[in-house]
């Protein structure tokens, strides 16, 4: 009866690709009973600054406010435009936004995300990138949350690519390797990282 509670509880976790730092820092984050971070303006001010550029890359039409009510202000147009721009400039195909890339670990845990921006570029290399509007500096080497999705869109395709790209565009605040920031890795390198991920869970 034990085992079978185990199991139940294991098959009911979720680990959501934005949240799979924690767990993979800390094995015991997912069993921590912990509040849910309430909203903040920062935080919808990146909700909607999201949403402007996927309304963009989609060419849908653009209202002067956000679905969670935050104007577009110019700033923000002007660093989803630049995203777009250089989104547009390398791919070649559809660029596919917010699209859902649930997969599930050999223990049965379900790892859960939707990524900003995916495409194959013109040399045939899988592109994920995630749009931080933040003040916070995020860093694309190692970062679980890219990688998840990056399994995720492997999985999701059915096919290996001889590479792949996790790029950060964040424009705002200062790094010292610019505004937009590239991770590139083998797909044997990927698998590596899914299986990391496999042995943690």
């Amino acid at each position: 009866r034990n085992e079978n509670s185990y199991k139940g509880l294991i098959m009911s976790l979720v680990v959501r690709c934005s949240g799979l730092a924690r767990p993979m820092v800390c094995a015991g984050y997912m069993f921590l009973n912990l509040p849910k971070s309430p909203s903040n303006p920062a935080a919808e001010e990146g909700t909607a600054a999201g949403e402007y550029l996927e309304r963009l890359l989609l060419n849908k039409e653009i209202p002067a406010i956000s679905s969670n009510n935050v104007y577009y202000d110019e700033d923000m147009k002007f660093h989803g435009r630049m995203v777009y721009e250089d989104v547009m400039s390398r791919t070649s195909e559809q660029v596919l936004c917010e699209q859902r890339i649930d997969w599930q670990t050999r223990s049965g845990i379900m790892i859960k995300g939707q990524y900003d921006i995916c495409f194959v570029d013109k040399t045939g290399t899988l592109c994920i990138e995630d749009l931080k509007y933040g003040w916070g500096i995020v860093e694309v080497k190692e970062n679980w949350q890219l990688l998840g999705y990056a399994i995720g869109e492997v999985i999701r395709r059915g096919r290996s690519f001889k590479e792949i790209s996790l790029k950060i565009h964040q424009p705002r605040p200062h790094h010292e390797d610019g505004t937009t920031r590239e991770w590139r890795l083998t797909y044997e390198e990927l698998l590596a990282y899914k299986e990391k991920i496999e042995k943690r869970m």
